[in-house]
């Protein structure tokens, strides 16, 4: 192989309250189709293009979550546990499950038992029984723009076996609405059960168009709570589509049109389902691809603007917004964050504008702003799926409580303005914004920082605060990003009057928020005044708004990145060696998916990627955890597995996932409005190429392809529209020095007045190719570490990596128990290794090895130095 470059690689890359009603029901399939090999070929592939993200797993534990998403239904649960199934605002029925009886036989089989297979696409989720002598496969699927779940139930061996379901009827609205009276009755126009209630509102239907027999449903006093209704149904073995179907719907108080849809959704269904497909296969063509050597990734990524898509809803009442995540009811009828959180909408608004998804960020921005507080400005914090039907503002002390989502809200409108080139958005909102604004000033205390009123929470729901050192992160970030808002509306005086505000508070914490003696930032203050020092990672966000020093931010990052901070899985919240450390606990020593892609973020515009891939890295074990492709809210600081209260599908931690990857690893960021891309790519060390489709600066289109080479690296743009500017710039790897630049052949002058030389330019139409000869240089690949349920962190955590003299040092820590391996990748010679063992492991590879101290702590502190020989 010819040698490589400085960091070229040579490998590829609670209890419920008891239900209204129990029923059951029973039906027989005909024996149907094979079932598929697991295997797709390239021809199912090319008719089939969501095909590659299917993930199947036979991990089906009682803890394995799934939903399937509508726009306005929901069905969830757990694999081996009951459905619940959703038409918002209202619980149709919770407790789906189903059993199997071979004709002949008396005792049944329970689905759960003989599960043996879960297959998550985006359209469906599929479950597999496999008995004695037959297989189901049992699809469940919900139509994006029907209140209705279709489930099909395919049959391979016995001719005619039945399949009972049982569920409770619920037919009552999501938390905190509630309704009474509800009815069921038998309709055999409808082909199923019928629920109503007194005021006429509300109904629904459980039923099936190939009913043979059914269950009467009893008036009597003393019925068994576990006493049931059933029907048969019997599947035509030669039909077209020879399955049996089970409709649930929801409708208005018109029973009639109720009791018509299981015969008009089972006769569309194949016509539903075909538009799931195109819906995704739309949003996947025509959003940013990225590809990467690691094809795991690839899916990841992918199924990650699948989960903010899924988390699009639209309320009868309310509107459609995005809502925080999916999860199970357990004490409530609230299946967790499935309903409308203003703050996490804002943080999926951020991944939206960094996959090119303008419009549903702007109609996110909509829903954020229609219901904002008319008197103060102030943005709510929640709303329920049933706000619509109560007085949820005055009633209940949920809509405006967190006075951070304002400020937060400012700079949202900002990024997107800035992204999309929406200019006309920002005119037609600046009454919302200038509101906003002045809300968040009437919050500012006499040092120029914000203050949390007695009545109000900051961003920390758990420890009650008068000052945050987030909120005033927050307050320097959004009155700068009003100062721009007031420029673009050509308003020079508030401009200026918000850009002098956001300088006064930056040097106000600054002194505020540092702890000299501590060497680390303080959380906030108590009404009193005292400081609260647990050291939370949540301080990142300061880092990246340039609020302390060169040297404090260094230290900041330093501790960070250590093994008190960093697990295999993400940051803690709180390190291990702080007082308020409690592993198990929401917030203090647990792991958030979307706070580790913020410190991942600040390590990155710090330029220390090696610390930031691998802390970002951490988080691709989390989509293959629990609901494939999605990711939980929050994991426990001990050990790999769930925090108890996590919810199982959360918006946020595929938004972080997402937009960190294309911002800080790719180092894309788009402002459509003056027409320019800015690249920073910084991937890891063994990557030697990614390419990233549908990158929208304005109405230009580009692909970017970005590769190592033999002698640096290439960066190729294929710009399918009018020319927009291109900022880039060249991340060296340690020690090594930029020898020249050519675009489309002919050599240019780098910009060489930053920390790292870039070019700057017009891309016109067409395609132009940007190489970089870069000479010398060292890179470290710290391999990722795949821990299984209930595994302690065992892997390396890159402290630091320094370059001077001749000499590379890098700062580790490493397991005492497992011991370390690290690779280098340099073409210079390494004559000799200070802290570890060494030896060459191939062409321009070397392997460290940091063997086992049993003795020492679980993590101890190592320092390592690379004497380097240049060729």
């Amino acid at each position: 192989m010819p040698r490589a470059s400085a960091y070229l690689s040579k490998r590829g890359s609670t209890e419920r309250a008891k239900p209204a009603f129990l029923m059951g029901v029973l039906f027989a399939a005909a024996a149907l189709f094979p079932l598929r090999a697991q295997s797709t070929s390239h021809a199912q592939i090319a008719k089939d293009s969501l095909a590659p993200l299917s993930i199947s797993t036979r991990a089906v534990s009682p803890d394995r979550f799934l939903a399937v998403h509508g726009r306005k239904a929901l069905l969830d649960g757990y694999a081996t546990g009951g459905l619940e199934m959703w038409a918002y605002p209202l619980e149709v029925l919770d407790g789906y499950q189903i059993a199997f009886r071979e004709p002949g036989t008396t005792s049944a089989i329970s689905g759960p038992s003989i599960l043996r297979r879960v297959i998550y696409r985006p359209e469906s989720v599929t479950r597999i029984y496999i008995g004695p002598d037959f297989i189901v496969r049992e699809r469940l699927f919900v139509p994006l723009d029907h209140s209705a779940a279709i489930l099909t139930y395919q049959v391979t061996g016995v001719p005619s076996l039945q399949i009972a379901v049982h569920f409770h009827l619920v037919l009552n609205l999501m938390w905190p609405a509630g309704i009474g009276g509800q009815d069921i009755s038998w309709n055999a126009q409808a082909h199923g059960y019928i629920l109503s209630e007194p005021t006429h509102r509300f109904s629904a239907v459980i039923g099936s168009t190939a009913v043979v027999a059914h269950d009467p449903v009893y008036n009597r006093p003393h019925s068994s709570p576990d006493a049931g209704s059933g029907f048969t149904i019997v599947a035509k073995a030669n039909a077209p589509e020879a399955d049996a179907t089970v409709v649930i719907a929801a409708g208005t108080g018109d029973i009639a049109a109720t009791s018509g849809k299981v015969a008009a959704l089972t006769a569309s269904r194949g016509t539903l389902y075909e538009q799931a497909l195109e819906h995704y296969r739309s949003l996947l063509q025509s959003s940013i691809a990225v590809e990467t050597p690691d094809a795991a990734l690839n899916q990841e990524l992918r199924w990650s603007q699948i989960a903010l898509d899924q988390a699009w809803v639209c309320n009868p009442q309310l509107g459609c917004g995005l809502v925080a995540g999916y999860g199970p009811s357990r004490g409530a009828r609230r299946p967790q964050y499935a309903w409308f959180f203003a703050g996490d909408a804002m943080t999926a608004v951020d991944a939206l504008l960094s996959e090119g998804e303008y419009s549903r960020a702007r109609d996110a921005l909509n829903f954020i702003a229609r219901y904002q507080d008319p008197k103060t400005g102030m943005i709510w914090h929640e709303m329920s799926q049933s706000a619509g039907l109560i007085d949820w503002v005055h009633g209940y002390p949920y809509m405006f409580v967190h006075v951070d989502i304002s400020f937060q809200y400012l700079q949202t409108v900002e990024h997107y303005v800035a992204a999309s080139g929406d200019a006309e958005f920002l005119t037609a909102h600046w009454n919302s914004v200038a509101a906003a604004y002045r809300y968040c000033s009437s919050l500012i205390g006499t040092d120029g920082l914000p203050e949390i009123p007695a009545d109000k929470e900051g961003g920390d729901e758990q420890d009650r605060m008068q000052d945050e050192l987030t909120l005033s992160a927050a307050w320097v970030a959004a009155s700068q990003a009003y100062s721009q808002m007031a420029t673009w509306m050509g308003k020079p005086a508030e401009s200026a009057a918000a850009h002098t505000a956001s300088e006064r508070a930056r040097r106000a914490s600054a002194a505020r928020y540092w702890d000299p003696h501590a060497n680390f930032w303080v959380d906030g203050h108590t009404a009193q005044g005292k400081p609260i020092f647990h050291r939370s990672s949540n301080g990142n966000v300061a880092l990246r708004d340039g609020i302390f020093s060169a040297s404090q931010q260094s230290i900041a990052l330093d501790a960070l990145a250590a093994a008190t901070f960093q697990t295999d899985w993400g940051t803690r919240s709180v390190p291990t060696d702080s007082p308020a450390y409690q592993p198990g606990s929401y917030a203090t020593g647990s792991v958030w998916a979307v706070n580790t892609a913020n410190v991942a973020r600040a390590f990155w515009s710090a330029g220390r990627a090696s610390t930031a891939n691998q802390i970002w890295s951490s988080l691709e074990v989390w989509p293959r955890m629990n609901a494939l492709g999605h990711m939980d809210e929050v994991l426990a600081g001990d050990t790999f597995h769930e925090q108890m209260e996590s919810v199982p599908e959360q918006t946020w931690s595929s938004a972080g996932f997402l937009r960190t990857a294309i911002q800080g690893l790719l180092g894309i960021t788009i402002d459509s409005k003056d027409r320019t891309l800015t690249l920073t790519p910084q991937p890891p060390a063994d990557w030697n190429f990614f390419t990233v489709r549908n990158v929208s600066i304005g109405d230009s289109v580009a692909t970017l392809a970005w590769q190592r080479t033999n002698d640096g690296e290439q960066l190729t743009i294929t710009n399918a529209g009018p020319p927009f500017t291109l900022n880039d710039t060249i991340a060296l790897p340690s020690g090594a020095t930029l020898q020249s630049i050519k675009v489309n052949g002919k050599p240019v002058q780098a910009d060489r007045t930053g920390k790292s030389p870039s070019v700057h330019m017009s891309i016109p139409r067409g395609t132009t190719t940007i190489r970089a000869r870069i000479a010398g240089g060292i890179a470290v690949v710290v391999p990722r570490t795949n821990p299984l349920l209930d595994d302690a962190s065992r892997g390396v955590k890159l402290i630091r990596e320094q370059f001077s003299g001749g000499e590379y040092t890098l700062t580790v820590d490493a397991s005492s128990r497992y011991g370390a391996t690290l690779s280098l990748l340099t073409p210079s010679q390494i004559v000799a290794v200070d802290g570890a063992q060494w030896k060459p492991d191939g062409d321009a590879h070397y392997r460290l090895t940091i063997p086992p101290d049993l003795a020492a702590a679980a993590y101890r502190r190592v320092i390592i130095r690379v004497h380097l020989r240049t060729k």
